[in-house]
């Protein structure tokens, strides 16, 4: 398979064994949640830009309600290496120079 779009970055701020309801105190009003399921945990991101230095003002926005929250990154709505993103990330930075 071969994956096209530019990389979408993303903050995971929890992940769980049983699904929570994103409308739950535990979330601690945060909004927009996105859900997907990796290794049979049900994780929970927010935030979605193609912008890192974006997601990292949001991840550090969050770090006090989230404080184990880090960046995660997407393509075509499938997890991918958040190096290799970010690799991705610069190159497409220097290009538009």
């Amino acid at each position: 398979m071969a994956l096209k779009g530019k990389p979408i970055f993303k903050v995971q701020i929890a992940a769980s064994s049983e699904p929570k309801p994103v409308d739950s105190d535990f979330f601690k009003g945060v909004k927009d949640i996105d859900i997907y399921r990796e290794n049979g945990m049900v994780k929970y991101a927010v935030g979605a830009t193609e912008n890192f230095a974006e997601v990292e003002k949001l991840r550090a926005s969050l770090l006090d309600k989230f404080p184990g929250a880090f960046i995660v990154a997407f393509r075509d709505g499938y997890k991918v290496s958040l190096q290799h993103a970010l690799t991705e990330y610069r190159k497409q930075q220097k290009q538009q120079k």
